[in-house]
């Protein structure tokens, strides 16, 4: 990245500006052979970035403004909390269904449910009510999860971490 600085102020500038910006000047093909006294000649100067951090769930790699050091513009990275959203909150809930009781598992287990619901809870065999006892746990493990995803979003702030299981039943 390079630097301008306009009106007192420094601005990022890419390689395509400077080309842009002085197209009757030929400039070496890769800007990486520019050199600071050539741009020093128009007016620019070379940023100084450290390699990017690792971003991680939650967590957004944000570079600073330019800053004037010991003859060099640098600038630095800083990890920062994402601010979550509802929607995001929703997707997290839906993961962890998901993990419990897939979509195709849910549409047999509520067809199996209406089956019977029709037939009549005094006409269950031992086996029927069963399958309905071991759906309840089910379905029970699923309203946990949207209890908690209701709770979460109701939050101000949302937590950066809505995503760990402390959060979750």
């Amino acid at each position: 990245m390079l630097i301008k600085i306009v009106d007192g102020s420094p601005v990022r500038c890419s390689e395509d500006d400077v080309r842009q910006g002085h197209p009757n000047v030929s400039f070496p093909k890769s800007a990486a052979d520019w050199s600071s006294d050539m741009l020093a000649d128009f007016d620019y100067s070379k940023e100084v970035i450290p390699e990017k951090p690792q971003e991680s769930r939650g967590k957004r790699a944000s570079l600073s403004a330019p800053t004037l050091e010991d003859g060099e513009w640098r600038s630095t990275w800083a990890l920062i909390d994402l601010v979550p959203s509802p929607s995001q909150i929703k997707a997290e809930a839906n993961r962890r269904i998901l993990e419990i009781i897939p979509e195709w598992k849910q549409r047999n287990l509520i067809a199996q449910a209406t089956q019977l619901l029709n037939k009549g809870r005094d006409n269950w065999t031992g086996a029927e009510t069963a399958a309905w006892q071991a759906g309840d746990v089910i379905w029970a493990q699923v309203s946990a999860i949207r209890t908690a995803s209701n709770e979460i979003e109701a939050l101000d702030p949302i937590p950066s971490d809505f995503y760990d299981d402390k959060h979750w039943p």
